[in-house]
């Protein structure tokens, strides 16, 4: 994950920005300026960690839009804590020394990410787990939370779930309402020379697995999805 791409600098402004953390009233009134903090970011229960490269972006992010920020932050965790692994509940990820202001204004967002892309992880890992052994694969869906499908989409992987499509535009997927639709326009994707279209692979998603067998030809690349 790319934390300093524009499409994450603008998902961590959207929501420094929502919170209003440049202007928490709270801590303006209680905190000394210059006083410095430490902060320890503790898992709750047992999960697979994802996002915890958000931490030190959003105070980059923070300071970018605050634009009065002068210390320096440091952000710690040991070498065996990163992405993608099981912590247990209580286990330390990360140690944040920084202003106490910053600390404070940043503290819900931070966590609102790592609570956020550890759910999704641990979940996928619940799922991967399942199908072990076997061929199965576990995909994730473009139904993710409006503005948030990059760290929806990372937070699977980190769990060991794969990708599908990021976006319209990143293959095709023909599903039930585009058959209702199309009709019998859609029997042309019966022929095999028709399963890439634009270099993207093409899918059909079937409710029923028997479905399937009846919709695509021998020689074409079945997809099998339950809904």
């Amino acid at each position: 994950m790319d934390w300093n791409s524009r499409r994450i600098t603008a998902i961590l402004e959207n929501a420094l920005n929502e919170d209003r953390a440049t202007s928490d009233a709270t801590s303006y009134a209680c905190i000394d300026p210059n006083q410095r903090a430490s902060a320890t970011i503790i898992a709750n229960e047992e999960c697979i960690l994802a996002g915890l490269g958000c931490v030190p972006r959003i105070l980059d992010v923070y300071a970018a839009l605050d634009g009065a920020v002068t210390s320096h932050y440091e952000v710690t965790s040991h070498p065996s804590i990163f992405d993608g692994i099981r912590v247990r509940a209580g286990q330390q990820m990360a140690v944040i020394r920084h202003n106490a202001r910053v600390v404070l204004s940043c503290e819900r967002v931070i966590l609102n990410f790592l609570r956020r892309m550890a759910g999704i992880a641990t979940t996928t890992r619940q799922y991967v787990d399942a199908v072990e052994g076997t061929h199965a694969r576990i995909l994730d869906t473009r139904k993710t939370a409006p503005g948030l499908r990059v760290i929806d989409k990372y937070a699977v992987r980190c769990g060991g779930g794969q990708n599908h499509r990021l976006d319209l535009s990143d293959g095709v997927l023909i599903k039930n309402n585009h058959i209702v639709l199309a009709g019998a326009r859609c029997r042309r994707w019966s022929a095999p020379s028709t399963t890439v279209v634009g270099g993207s692979r093409s899918r059909l998603k079937c409710g029923r697995s028997r479905s399937c067998s009846r919709r695509w030809t021998t020689g074409q690349r079945r997809s099998c999805w339950t809904i």
